[in-house]
């Protein structure tokens, strides 16, 4: 028993290493949400550039720069979104890491029991 956990904590620590690299966090951001991604940034670059020269010629800017809020607001929105999805892996390997420190610990535990047991 305490060879088993001891075995299936390492392999889970020696996974957690490996996983970041075969995990891309794919399965978190969609194509949707890749293509919902580029037409905001596309747009408050736009919004950028637009709002800049209606400064520069001194016409009214608010009607623009009520779009361009809007497009920041999404935009960060869409970013944190992504940056969540580009976490995960690094996130499931924190956790195999902390379920095979937990399994080695357990292991080394029941392996202290049964020989104080055997030797008393």
């Amino acid at each position: 028993m305490s060879a088993v956990a001891l075995l299936c904590g390492l392999g889970l620590i020696a996974l957690s290493w490996v996983w970041p690299f075969v995990s891309s966090g794919r399965s978190q951001w969609s194509d949707q949400q890749a293509r919902e991604y580029q037409r905001v940034s596309t747009e408050l670059h736009g919004l950028s550039h637009e709002f800049a020269r209606q400064q520069e010629e001194g016409s009214d800017v608010d009607a623009v720069a009520e779009k361009l809020k809007s497009a920041q607001s999404e935009f960060s929105r869409l970013h944190q979104d992504l940056e969540a999805a580009r976490q995960s892996p690094l996130r499931i390997a924190s956790l195999l890491r902390l379920l095979g420190l937990a399994l080695i610990v357990v292991g080394v535990i029941v392996h202290y029991s049964d020989r104080f047991r055997t030797a008393a």
